[in-house]
């Protein structure tokens, strides 16, 4: 037997047929939250655990100590109980599936492995999962602060297929629950069932689930088996939606994960003679769609923003191919933010909206804009107010 860090390990002899323990359970009339040795003080002194909440009621239970323990790491002792140095990790919570899982991240993962075989899900790698009639991708425990979201990209596949890509499901696809614990993974509770051809998810977490030790699993229990019902998942990211507050800057020297909610389909590096390192959306990065996202922004009346932008290198202008800076206030939805106009009175109207097309933008040039009512088009900064800015790309 080999107990799990999470203290869900799976119990032998007694007469539970190695069931997983069940934590916390109740035994004559006392809680436990791990393995114990009362009740058999007078027998064999060995640890044991019952397979169900409530021993007195079902009589079910198994030993805890068969064979050579091995304990996850962070976890230590006879019964796995955390030590005293392991602390859930903070957020930020951040995935990309571009390498091998990290163990600080993952507790457990069934019936998925990182690849591209399926083609893209949002860029590069994804976690695909095609293997079993059980999977699932479950996070390590995590302080989630107040006011956060979890989002992700979601894709599901109608066979295995060899082709890349494989096509996508346009039918009914056995359902992932995302689901929540807080009790080191032993009851869950349901955030939302998963429909995978709804590609991307922002889900806002309740209460109940922000907590100093809180782990997330896609859970899918009704596959058909190996290569149906094929899904993958890219791009996890779990942080809160506090806003930020002024100033704010960031050189990307490295990105600052606190400050973006979304960077997809980028490199890090110079590019175009900008003597600086940049984030360069290229093709070179395989993905269905290159566009940067904030977090979300506490404004007040004539903020400036200011940054520098280059569209296509070189080149002449073309219609098809610019870039949008947009705004949000919560939604998915999206509107294109305007510059403010920097003289008050009822003249005053949203001019230019921000756009960059190709040509005059295809040398590095820095823009600088003022936010004020007149960049949103109502009277929105009154009065701080919160907003996501994105730039999005058209190129046609």
């Amino acid at each position: 037997m080999k107990p799990r860090g999470d203290k869900v390990g799976v119990a032998c002899g007694g007469n539970a047929h190695g069931q997983r323990c069940a934590f916390p359970f109740v035994f004559d009339n006392r809680t436990y939250n791990s393995c114990t040795r009362v009740g058999r003080e007078n027998l064999d002194n060995e640890l044991w655990c019952s397979t169900t909440s409530d021993y007195q009621r079902d009589r079910s239970w198994g030993f805890c100590t068969c064979g050579i323990c091995a304990c996850d790491t962070g976890y230590s002792g006879e019964a796995c109980e955390i030590t005293n140095s392991s602390t859930p990790s903070s957020a930020p919570f951040v995935e990309n599936f571009e390498t091998t899982p990290d163990p600080s991240k993952w507790s457990r993962i069934v019936g998925g492995a990182v690849g591209s075989r399926c083609g893209l899900v949002s860029s590069g790698k994804a976690m695909v999962f095609s293997n079993g009639t059980t999977r699932v991708l479950e996070t390590v425990d995590m302080i989630v602060p107040l006011n956060s979201t979890l989002e992700f990209s979601i894709t599901a596949y109608t066979i295995a297929g060899s082709s890349t890509p494989c096509p996508m499901s346009t039918h009914s696809h056995p359902a992932v629950f995302l689901q929540y614990s807080t009790n080191n993974g032993a009851t869950w509770y349901l955030l939302q069932q998963i429909m995978p051809s709804v590609p991307l998810k922002m889900i806002p977490l309740p209460l109940q689930a922000e907590t100093k030790a809180t782990r997330f699993r896609w859970y899918q229990p009704a596959a058909k088996g190996d290569g149906q019902n094929k899904w993958a998942i890219d791009d996890i990211s779990i942080k809160s939606q506090t806003p930020l507050t002024l100033p704010l800057a960031d050189d990307f020297e490295p990105v600052r994960n606190d400050m973006w909610s979304q960077l997809v389909g980028y490199q890090n590096e110079e590019y175009c003679r900008s003597s600086f390192i940049v984030l360069h959306f290229s093709y070179a990065v395989k993905a269905r769609q290159r566009y940067l996202t904030t977090n979300y922004i506490k404004l007040v009346s004539n903020s400036w923003l200011q940054f520098d932008i280059l569209v296509t290198c070189g080149m002449s202008y073309s219609s098809g191919k610019s870039i949008t800076l947009q705004y949000t206030r919560g939604s998915q939805s999206y509107s294109t933010l305007h510059y403010g106009c920097s003289f008050g009175g009822s003249t005053c109207r949203p001019s230019r909206p921000s756009r960059y097309n190709s040509g005059y933008y295809s040398v590095w040039r820095r823009v600088t804009i003022l936010l004020n009512d007149t960049s949103f088009g109502r009277r929105y900064l009154q009065k701080p107010a919160t907003v996501r800015l994105r730039w999005y790309p058209r190129f046609s």
